[in-house]
């Protein structure tokens, strides 16, 4: 029970800050041709309060853990000691301060800042300190830690790009009369290139982190484990994500108002990105999932 319980945390916590800093970030830098849709502010407020406080029971589960107790009986001096004095108590403080300061500015300020995109790109790059990456030692260690961290990153951006086109292709969909297709579907197009490079970023990163975690030399041995059979079916369904993101670009490409009718190609983009988009929500739980997994020689 609490494997699961800490496992549906990861999740939810790898969920919450790959999309608020992903989806804030392409909004900000992404869309500015694009008419936007409206989120509310409650919405994304409501995300950024979960943040911090998933961070915190995390934590308190991990500490627990490592000290053979229940989380209800952990004492204040174990906690500040585990805080203060290791790698991945200070990653923990960092990470909360950085997600309260962006609480602040999605609460006080506006929903969608750059102030916040920072905090968030800050908060997401510390969870390498306490994941696979912090197993390592010395300057490859610190060498893990960065590209586990671009990984993170590069994959937020990705996810925030296919949420925000959702969006706006549901958008266009109610209400044809508020939403633009034809600037959506070039805006898709225009970020082909800009996908491409992301995707490049999160499979060489990926690479580099399988042979920093467990060398690639013995591949073959680790997917006969548990581990490595959930790695695969990360794999399969980050390739059926190109697989989508493959189809609603070519859409894109091709649309002109003349050649395919708007509801009949609007349409096949929507069913595209929602499968991309749920592809990738599956692909975070089996991350959660991996995070609580070692490969053994």
């Amino acid at each position: 029970m609490e494997d699961w319980l800490t496992m549906a945390l990861r999740f939810v916590h790898y969920a919450l800050l790959l999309i608020l800093f992903g989806g804030m970030a392409f909004r900000l830098v992404g869309l500015r041709q694009v008419d936007t849709v409206e989120i509310s502010r409650l919405l994304i407020g409501i995300a950024a309060l979960a943040a911090p406080v998933v961070t915190v029971l995390l934590m308190l589960i991990g500490i627990a853990v490592m000290m053979g107790q229940a989380v209800v009986a952990l004492d204040w001096a174990t906690v500040e000691a585990m805080l203060f004095t290791t790698d991945m108590g200070w990653a923990f403080l960092a990470r909360f301060g950085f997600l309260i300061v962006a609480l602040g500015v999605v609460w006080i300020s506006k929903p969608l800042s750059g102030v916040a995109v920072m905090c968030y790109a800050f908060a997401l790059a510390t969870l390498p300190w306490s994941g696979h990456a912090a197993a390592s030692e010395g300057g490859w260690g610190f060498f893990h830690r960065l590209n586990d961290a671009l990984h993170l990153l590069a994959a937020g951006f990705w996810i925030g790009a296919i949420l925000w086109f959702l969006l706006l292709a549901v958008q266009a969909h109610r209400a044809p009369q508020q939403a633009n297709p034809d600037l959506l579907l070039k805006g898709m197009h225009r970020f082909a290139p800009i996908g491409v490079v992301l995707v490049s970023i999160v499979a060489i990163t990926g690479i580099i982190n399988a042979e920093l975690i467990f060398g690639l030399n013995i591949t073959m041995s680790v997917t006969e484990q548990p581990y490595g059979q959930i790695l695969l079916l990360k794999l399969a369904l980050v390739l059926l994500m190109l697989c989508s993101a493959a189809c609603h670009a070519r859409y894109a490409k091709r649309w002109t108002r003349s050649m395919v009718g708007e509801t009949d190609i609007l349409k096949a983009v929507r069913i595209s990105l929602a499968a991309e988009f749920g592809l990738a929500i599956l692909v975070i739980a089996s991350v959660a999932l991996l995070g609580m997994m070692m490969p053994t020689e």
